[in-house]
């Protein structure tokens, strides 16, 4: 993975890029249903790390699950909606893999 933000920001979407193309590949798959079963998988990852970081044995590095952090998710969310500049590969490029 890339040392600075915005390589780690481009790599990142280019994997959920392909997580997306993975989902549709089936061609039965509507693009929402994809993209919300990405979002649930997103939401407990953040659970098992947020778990990993609370009670005695939690992660020593410092970082303490904070109550408005699905909050600040859903924002970062909603604010990736409207970017301007395309981050990573265009899906408008892509093959389709089938029908939704």
């Amino acid at each position: 993975m890339s040392s600075d933000p915005a390589g780690r920001s481009v790599e990142t979407a280019q994997s959920l890029a392909r997580l997306f193309e993975l989902a549709m590949r089936d061609g039965r798959t509507p693009p929402l249903k994809a993209l919300e079963h990405i979002a649930r998988a997103l939401g407990a990852l953040y659970q098992d790390v947020a778990s990993a970081h609370r009670g005695p044995a939690a992660c020593p590095c410092g970082w303490v699950p904070a109550g408005d952090d699905l909050v600040r998710l859903a924002e970062a969310l909603r604010s990736g909606s409207h970017r301007t500049a395309a981050v990573g590969r265009d899906l408008r490029a892509m093959t389709p893999a089938g029908r939704a």
